[in-house]
């Protein structure tokens, strides 16, 4: 799918919004998010002042940090040897979503197979344990699995008990709980903790309620949860709390009714006017071609747009019906797109200034002919215009060009 969308944002009262800066996988300079790029439902433990972190893509493998900031590893710890999953879904590729605790000197490791394939569907929870934090990680029962649901979390209460939250795909995705007996074997039946429910922020998309982690604060449990689809297409991931008096009784009734985090383009256009609009008759309409412009001068002030066309951002070959980050607004299917849009700019008036660009191939932006941004690969970003790039704006009339 190719899109594109570009903004730019006024602050006129606030703060510019602190620009995301990129990393490594294994050591950033500076705070970033996410905290270890290409991990992905990630389960953590802090033991002797150490946090270890797995999940998604890491292979059975995990990174150790002191701080959270700078990585080490990765550390391979577990490979799967069971009789269980075979085949395609055997491989270390294939261990997903985990949790990891230590109880009475030995450390276990709960992770998910979530496999899709030609030969047959594996969704399963498997249990491992060591002597060591760093591993190997052995199955204790290598036959069969430990329940038929994805992401784990197994959560030890203040007397000792233990209760393992879960992922089960019924109506959408539904969260569950259930008492164990030890750490490996089970006390009693699923509990049905509950759903997604329709016509909230928990279904701007699709029915996914998953990511369970319970915590026990004054008495009270607090369940933390994802809803909506977790692809970047969409844009529409939160997380969610409920709260219960006992660790099985979280419900619809006792879940908060906003969401505790959410993407932070989903607020913009209610907290900061966009200039491409502002005090605009079009309403923010570019000029636009799909055939590479013949003349140098396409992208500065004197750019003439004959024979170009005029549309609205965003720019894209197909809808994404649902998303809050990619807003369909005028077709696009060939390879590339250039565009321009004029605008007036008053320092004295717009205050400060932020870029907001959705793209999903190679793009390059200008402001007044000078580039200013410049990506290879598909993003969202919120960028700070520094005083380099707010250097090149003139009062009046300025262009924008991608």
């Amino acid at each position: 799918m190719r899109f594109f969308a570009v903004y730019i944002l006024c602050f006129c009262w606030a703060e510019t919004i602190a620009q995301q800066k990129s990393s490594s996988p294994i050591t950033s300079l500076s705070l970033s998010n996410p905290v270890l790029p290409n991990v992905a439902d990630a389960g953590v433990i802090r033991f002797n002042g150490q946090y270890y972190i797995g999940g998604v893509h890491t292979n059975g493998s995990c990174y150790v940090s002191s701080n959270l900031i700078d990585w080490q590893g990765p550390h391979h710890v577990f490979s799967m040897n069971n009789q269980w999953a075979t085949g395609a879904a055997s491989g270390d590729n294939q261990i997903h979503a985990d949790d990891m605790v230590y109880i009475n000197g030995t450390f276990h490791l709960y992770w998910s197979v979530n496999y899709f394939g030609n030969d047959r569907d594996i969704r399963h929870i498997g249990h491992a344990q060591a002597s060591s934090i760093l591993g190997p990680y052995k199955e204790p029962d290598r036959l069969t699995w430990l329940d038929s649901r994805i992401d784990p979390q197994v959560f030890v209460d203040d007397d000792g008990k233990l209760y393992l939250y879960m992922v089960k795909f019924t109506d959408g995705n539904t969260i569950w709980g259930r008492p164990m007996k030890d750490p490996a074997h089970f006390s009693g039946d699923p509990v049905y903790q509950f759903a997604s429910m329709p016509h909230t922020w928990e279904t701007v998309d699709n029915r996914v309620a998953e990511g369970p982690w319970v915590m026990k604060y004054r008495q009270n449990y607090y369940m933390m949860y994802n809803a909506n689809h977790t692809s970047t297409l969409w844009g529409n991931y939160m997380l969610g709390v409920a709260q219960s008096k006992t660790p099985l009784g979280f419900n619809h009734g006792n879940k908060y009714s906003y969401p505790l985090l959410q993407s932070n383009q989903s607020d913009l256009k209610d907290l900061h006017p966009d200039l491409l609009k502002y005090d605009s008759t079009d309403g923010g309409m570019f000029w636009y071609t799909t055939s590479k412009p013949a003349e140098n001068d396409w992208n500065t002030i004197s750019f003439r747009d004959d024979g170009w066309k005029k549309g609205r951002p965003g720019f894209a070959a197909d809808e994404t019906r649902g998303s809050t980050t990619r807003d369909k607004k005028t077709d696009w299917k060939t390879g590339e797109i250039w565009l321009n849009r004029h605008f007036d700019y008053d320092k004295t008036k717009h205050g400060k200034l932020a870029l907001r660009l959705n793209h999903s191939g190679a793009s390059q932006v200008w402001l007044n002919g000078r580039l200013i941004y410049d990506s290879s690969g598909s993003r969202y970003v919120i960028m700070n215009l520094d005083a380099s790039a707010l250097a090149n704006l003139r009062k009046g009339k300025n262009i924008l060009s991608v």
